[in-house]
């Protein structure tokens, strides 16, 4: 059966750019690679199959990433916990591989299904985070002992697994993982470490996808400018009084809102199979 997102007119690049240049804005503002921003936009309103879009989004991730940890470097006190990072880039190389092998065994409607579930566990978390006083600027880098270390290695496996899979940098887990894991991080310093690992998974996946030939680079062209300049106002916003809260429950509505269309497009789907075999 056809994907009715690929029934529609496509929107044009310069559209597309449009919606995706705030985005790519709060994705670095929450420490998310953006993938679960760009997948949607690329399969709903660009017409792009599925596994073509989130092969599409590993490299928009990584461009994210990349110009997101450049500029939170410029920062007067940047955010960066390097033992944390450490682990989460070998949990995340280690699992951005198993993810990949998984990828090419998965239905595409499996995926979307994963994706909701994904989502809609992310805006829990997302709203249960409470705001700490320390948003206002980032502490003192932690030491980790071995124990905290096994866990973060974990966290970034979690977060490279879901990379290829679902075209995002793994940071809608590994934000809230490391936050709500570890009392002494705060919410600055977790997306800055996430943003960090992500360089890694995002890179990995996009490379992996790549050489499959599974990357759309036509958007590339329009979306890649977009995604710079968004990152580096993410950066600079977080590091503001009061902008990390409204990131959050922004996040949180976003979230629930793409988990719900996801699931509506899978449940109209199933409505179809239903009635045509009935």
């Amino acid at each position: 059966m056809s994907d009715p997102a690929l029934d529609r007119r496509p929107l044009s690049p310069p559209a597309l750019t449009a919606l995706w240049a705030p985005l790519a804005f709060l994705s670095a503002l929450c420490g998310i690679g953006g993938g679960l921003f760009a997948v949607p936009l690329l399969h709903y309103l660009g017409a792009t199959p599925i596994k073509r879009a989130v092969a599409t989004s590993t490299v928009v991730v990584f461009v994210l990433s990349v110009t997101g940890t450049i500029a939170e470097a410029l920062q007067a006190q940047p955010a960066f916990i390097w033992p944390a990072i450490a682990a989460l880039a070998v949990g995340g190389w280690a699992g951005a591989h198993a993810g990949f092998w998984a990828s090419k065994r998965v239905d595409s409607h499996v995926i979307k299904r994963v994706f909701v579930v994904v989502l809609a566990f992310s805006a829990y978390r997302v709203f249960a985070v409470t705001p700490h006083a320390e948003l206002l600027g980032a502490a003192d880098v932690h030491a980790l002992g071995a124990l905290e270390v096994a866990v973060v290695t974990l966290i970034g496996f979690a977060g490279g697994f879901i990379a290829p899979i679902l075209g995002v940098g793994g940071g809608l887990l590994v934000v809230p993982a490391l936050y709500l894991s570890f009392p002494a991080i705060t919410i600055l310093e977790a997306r800055a470490c996430s943003v960090a690992m992500t360089i890694l998974t995002s890179g990995q996946s996009a490379w992996l996808h790549a050489r499959a030939g599974s990357v759309d680079r036509a958007p590339l062209r329009w979306l890649a400018p977009a995604t710079v300049l968004g990152s580096i106002a993410g950066v600079v916003a977080v590091h503001q009084p009061g902008w990390a809260e409204v990131a959050r429950l922004g996040l949180g509505f976003v979230l629930l809102f793409v988990a719900a269309r996801f699931g509506w497009d899978e449940w109209a789907q199933w409505r179809a199979r239903s009635s045509a075999q009935a």
